[in-house]
């Protein structure tokens, strides 16, 4: 997607990170904003305070849950789960990407907070088309429990995917979708 991108984890901002140089961070795993060490947690929260998050998938959604940029409840399905499904597109974000996506570990959001705006749903009915996505032993966790619930909520400093928009080349028209959340996180952090 053309961006500049510097990778970070854990173990770099316990490091001492240096964020002067970033717009946005995006979190998928790798990042794990509880076992910082103060001073790394510290930095991050006056980072994000006023910059932009895109986060992916359950660690993504901790690291902004966490550092308190979005209202939601988290809820993660099967974490073997893979495969395409259906969704509908409701805000900027998302406009003009294709009615399917691919989860791998599918998140999806409930009690939705003041400010926060649904991008994307999971499609009512089953909206696996293909894959592998069942549900867990106690009846939770699956296709079923995931239809008609956000699947990508924003906020002002935020854009959290429950779908997997980046893996592989499963996604076919997903990376517009990232782009666009880093896009409009870095807008919101400049002021524009």
């Amino acid at each position: 997607m053309d961006f500049d991108v510097t990778p970070v984890s854990t173990a770099v901002l316990d490091a001492g990170f240096d964020w002067s140089s970033v717009d946005v961070l995006f979190v998928s795993t790798g990042l794990n904003r509880a076992a910082l060490t103060e001073s790394a947690r510290t930095a991050l929260d006056a980072f994000l305070a006023g910059h932009g998050l895109v986060g992916r998938g359950a660690g993504g959604a901790a690291v902004a849950t966490g550092a308190g940029l979005l209202d939601v409840r988290v809820v993660q399905g099967d974490a073997n789960a893979n495969g395409v499904v259906r969704v509908v597109n409701t805000g900027p974000v998302t406009a003009g990407a294709p009615d399917h996506g691919f989860v791998y570990a599918p998140v999806w959001f409930t009690a939705l907070g003041p400010g926060v705006r649904v991008e994307q749903s999971y499609a009512s009915g089953n909206p696996l088309v293909s894959g592998h996505w069942r549900a867990l032993a106690d009846g939770s966790g699956g296709p079923a429990a995931a239809a008609g619930q956000p699947a990508v909520v924003s906020g002002p400093h935020a854009v959290l995917f429950g779908t997997e928009p980046l893996f592989r080349d499963h996604p076919k028209g997903s990376f517009p979708q990232v782009a666009q959340a880093l896009i409009t996180m870095a807008h919101a952090s400049s002021g524009q």
